[in-house]
């Protein structure tokens, strides 16, 4: 019987009662708090690995004048360029070219505002009719694909673990 009425006792104590609470409400702000900042991080790299996808084909645009096209088979500085281009940024080594990037081709623009493929760079083609322009001439377009591996800060207790574990990014920039 001693034990029940000191049950009774425990049982009606409100004393740690707030703090308890205060506890609770704390941890969920806290979990709430590092997913935002996780979706903010992995945003922010996405920006990142795009701008530096787009600053290798900047770059490339600059080591390859129209008399080097196209690209990849006539420009022997085109490699160095989109790798120092690279680790120039912010974010370093951590960005890694795709294998068989850069891509080159001519493309013509359709009715609809859009980038077709025109012809292979063998056979460079006269004019667009294929994609209903037959008044232009198709231009070079060189293309930089590059991926970084994402690692989350506490992917344990964020959606961390739910975001791609690689962050692709391409840019592509008219050569002519």
């Amino acid at each position: 019987m001693v034990w029940l009425a000191k049950l009774r006792r425990i049982a009606g104590d409100c004393n740690g009662v707030a703090a308890t609470e205060a506890a609770v409400v704390l941890s969920f702000l806290a979990i709430a708090s590092l997913n935002g900042v996780e979706l903010a991080r992995w945003a922010y790299t996405r920006m990142q690995v795009a701008n530096a996808a787009q600053m290798a084909v900047a770059a490339a645009y600059k080591a390859c004048d129209t008399q080097h096209l196209p690209a990849t088979t006539n420009c022997p500085g085109l490699g160095t360029a989109i790798s120092r281009s690279l680790a120039s940024t912010s974010l370093g080594s951590a960005v890694q070219q795709d294998t068989g990037s850069p891509i080159d081709g001519y493309y013509c623009i359709n009715t609809s505002g859009a980038l077709v493929a025109s012809g292979t760079l063998a056979t460079h083609p006269a004019d667009c009719s294929a994609a209903g322009d037959g008044a232009h001439a198709p231009a070079n377009y060189l293309t930089v694909n590059v991926t970084m591996a994402y690692t989350p800060i506490a992917s344990a207790v964020t959606i961390g673990s739910l975001l791609p574990a690689n962050i692709k990014a391409s840019g592509t920039m008219r050569m002519q």
